[in-house]
């Protein structure tokens, strides 16, 4: 029979074949026949394909091409498979990494999965995300299926009831955007009719080249042309006044979506060094921010990243022309310094108190949309300079970010984990390069006034500052040494405990995932059902993210040092092996 099936080629006939075998679906040994009727034809019927969405057993036997036209019927049988493939590409060690890292890399440094993202590297990266390929492979061909993946990460990404913006929401415009270029990558004819198309291609190709030249821009400012209309005077050349009109309210969601291509974190940090660049340049010329078409447009590609879930929330999806404060206020602030460091490489002597004002401290902890873009250009500019070993001005920069950071509330301060993670990797880099020692100013005001008090924000921050100390561990002296960590646990007490009750839920969700499967599988071998008791049991030790690393701390920079005197509070903690 299963051969004659395949020499069927009338559709009459295969569907006649269905309604007298679909019957017998249930029954393992006799499944096939429908199944390879149903893999035959090119569309099946819509009372079929309801039946099985309703049995999860049989659904998961049927060829994907089937499986498709279910997922198409049926929008929360969808969900139930791709959401967790969506969170699974959250919790990737490459999606983690590319979240955090602001530090421009190095194009000639060789790549490894290991290291922190690279920008020039993004489509390798797409190509080693199982959870990419998996969701790719679900959509197809199916445009149907792609709009519905976009509409839930967008509903996941607005629906957060998150108020600041965590590695979480900003993963979420990483899917976003990597999922379309996955299809781009794929040349899959999809791409084509999603309008975040150009966008993402043109701003992918800007990273690879790590630059946004005039070409570049000229293709952005077509793009985002529709949105930005002229209203009450003559219409001007878009690239003379670098678009400063607002548009009118969008009727659909497309502005918003841009936006949060535009958030991505690559994409992000990237134009805010390129908004930098541009500043830099307004200085050379000896201009004013507010005359340079490229820096206005730039920055308000900036505020819509940086309001993009609230348009989504609100609905209301308008391209504002620039804030006046940022070209007029903060801009030039901020140019005082690249003057400053011009003097410096003549040889002049630079008042470095004067460059940084604590007017721009005021940019740094408020979070309106103006003053979160200023922040953003604030930070890739301080990890620059210590990049370009600026340190003077560097090291200005971040007394003020000290100053600022007990005003950042403690659910605020997620938002600079970014900052936080790429100081910390580059403070490993010049420590390394003997460019820092633990005894200079700079040193204590980044580690000890910054970091240490920022491990709350994020575990792999936390994890960050570790390796730093680890790596600097030869220059302290033991009491330092358990001071740096005794203090970080303190600081980082709650955040731990956040962390470890989040694994623990995920370990009982994959636990209870597991027992269904297996009683499922048991039910459909003989039909004696498996109680969910007995796979497995409950892990008792549970990780808080940073354990193994004081661990192995202990156990070598401090191996032998300590005793319940000089250390009482690290001892009891790495002694703990679980959570009761």
């Amino acid at each position: 029979l299963l051969r004659n099936v395949q020499s069927l080629s009338v559709e009459e006939n295969l569907l006649d074949l269905l309604e007298a075998s679909f019957i017998y679906i249930r029954i393992p040994e006799l499944r096939g026949i429908p199944i390879a009727v149903l893999e035959r034809l090119k569309s099946v019927p819509n009372n079929f394909l309801k039946q099985l969405s309703a049995d999860r057993a049989v659904f998961n036997d049927l060829p994907q091409s089937v499986q498709r036209q279910v997922w198409e019927l049926d929008k929360s049988l969808l969900q139930q498979h791709v959401s967790p493939l969506i969170h699974r590409f959250i919790s990737e060690r490459s999606t983690v990494l590319s979240c955090l890292n602001m530090n421009e890399e190095n194009p000639n440094k060789q790549f490894s999965l290991g290291m922190s993202v690279p920008s020039v590297h993004r489509q390798t990266y797409r190509n080693g995300s199982a959870a990419l390929k998996r969701v790719t492979a679900i959509i197809c061909k199916s445009n149907k299926i792609y709009k519905y993946i976009v509409n839930l990460c967008l509903t996941l990404y607005r629906e957060s009831e998150k108020l600041f913006m965590s590695r979480d929401e900003q993963a979420y415009c990483s899917f976003r955007s990597q999922l379309l270029m996955s299809l781009h990558d794929g040349v899959n004819a999809i791409r084509l009719e999603d309008p975040c198309h150009k966008l993402a291609w043109a701003l992918d190709a800007a990273l690879k080249d790590r630059s946004c030249g005039d070409k570049r821009l000229s293709e952005l400012m077509q793009i985002f042309h529709p949105y930005d209309k002229k209203q009450g005077r003559k219409k001007r050349r878009f690239d003379e006044d670098g678009g400063g009109s607002t548009s009118q309210p969008d009727e659909n969601t497309v502005l918003g979506e841009m936006g949060m291509i535009l958030r991505d974190p690559p994409v992000y940090f990237f134009l805010a060094r390129e908004a930098l660049k541009r500043l830099q340049r307004v200085v050379e010329h000896q201009a004013l921010p507010k005359q340079d078409a490229p820096l206005i447009f730039l920055s308000r590609l900036l505020q819509i990243a940086t309001d993009c879930r609230s348009m989504l929330r609100e609905k209301s999806f308008k391209f504002y022309k620039v804030d006046e404060g940022l070209v007029r206020d903060f801009y030039p602030k901020l140019a005082a310094s690249f003057v400053d460091k011009k003097m410096q490489k003549l040889g002049k002597e630079v008042d470095t108190k004067a460059v940084d004002p604590y007017y721009l401290g005021e940019w740094l902890y408020s979070h309106n949309v103006t003053h979160t873009v200023g922040q953003v250009v604030y930070q890739v500019f301080v990890i620059d300079c210590l990049a370009k070993n600026e340190l003077d001005i560097g090291q200005q920069a971040l007394m003020t970010i000290a100053s600022v950071l007990p005003k950042i509330t403690s659910k605020a301060i997620v938002e600079w984990s970014p900052f936080m993670y790429s100081l910390a990797e580059r403070l490993q880099s010049m420590v390394k390069a003997k460019a820092i020692r633990v005894t200079d100013d700079l040193w204590k005001l980044a580690v000890d006034s910054i970091l240490v008090k920022a491990v709350h924000c994020e575990v792999e921050v936390h994890r960050h500052v570790l390796q730093l100390v680890d790596v600097s561990s030869g220059q302290l002296a033991p009491h330092q040494l358990v001071a740096y960590l005794e203090t970080m646990l303190e600081v980082s007490e709650k955040s731990r405990k956040r962390y470890r009750k989040k694994q623990a839920k995920l370990a009982q969700e994959q636990q209870s995932a597991a027992a269904d499967t297996a009683t499922t599988a048991s039910a459909a071998g003989d039909g004696n059902g498996t109680s969910p008791h007995k796979v497995g049991s409950p892990h008792r030790y549970v990780n808080d993210g940073v354990h193994e690393a004081y661990s192995k701390l202990v156990g070598s920079a401090l191996k032998g040092k300590l005793n319940e005197e000089n250390a009482p509070k690290l001892l009891e903690y790495v002694k703990q092996r679980g959570v009761s």
